[in-house]
């Protein structure tokens, strides 16, 4: 999950960090701000952000107990092939 990086609520900054942060993603967490999801609809956006909310908590809960082990790029490709075939979106 990407991060976007601070900047004051409302500004453009924000704004074009928040785009970047999304670019060929379909949510990101906005430093000292939160989440943002974006879906075709509101029930997608909606599902995207619970997606990002779980990630964040598996995430910190990996952290607890010690360092995470980060997937390759084509172990995620695996993994989200491997969801895709027993009908999970991501």
């Amino acid at each position: 999950m990407r991060v976007a990086p601070y900047a004051t609520f409302g500004s453009r900054e924000l704004a074009a960090n928040v785009l970047a942060a999304t670019r060929d993603r379909r949510a990101a967490i906005m430093r000292n701000h939160g989440t943002v999801a974006t879906g075709a609809t509101v029930a997608e956006a909606l599902s995207n952000a619970e997606k990002l909310e779980w990630l964040a908590e598996l995430y910190l809960r990996s952290r607890v107990a010690g360092e995470p082990s980060v997937l390759s790029l084509t172990d995620l490709a695996t993994v989200a092939e491997a969801a895709r075939t027993v009908g999970y979106r991501l």
